[in-house]
């Protein structure tokens, strides 16, 4: 068995990709559960997989954020017309601290402690 390195949740949470180069809007889905590490994304059309996006998404429609990941995999789910992706946060440690805080609260249903550090 694999031992996670970060608290995971499960949570439906809006997403929208992006190419970084152009910033173009590549699909939008949800984050079926998040860590600081990374995601599981479910949306209407495939992200390749090894390729850098950056993942838009928000928290209680107030608390917005932006990270980059790779796909690190990416399939179809055929029943349901959408497509399923592994996604791998790319973040400086900055960036990592503030997803921890994110997941963090997310799992404890409290959000203040997004509010008093002003990650929003």
């Amino acid at each position: 068995m694999i031992q996670r390195k970060n608290i995971r949740v499960t949570i439906l949470i809006l997403a929208e990709v992006y190419e970084p180069a152009t910033n173009e809007l590549i699909t939008r889905g949800r984050f079926l559960d998040l860590s600081a590490g990374g995601a599981l994304f479910k949306g209407d059309k495939p992200i390749e997989k090894d390729h850098l996006y950056n993942f838009k998404f928000e928290v209680k429609d107030r608390y917005k954020f932006m990270f980059s990941g790779k796909s690190t995999f990416s399939r179809e789910i055929p029943a349901e017309q959408k497509w399923l992706a592994g996604i791998q946060f790319q973040c400086t440690p900055l960036e990592k601290e503030k997803l921890e805080r994110i997941v963090n609260s997310i799992s404890k249903g409290s959000f203040n402690d997004l509010e008093k550090l002003g990650i929003y």
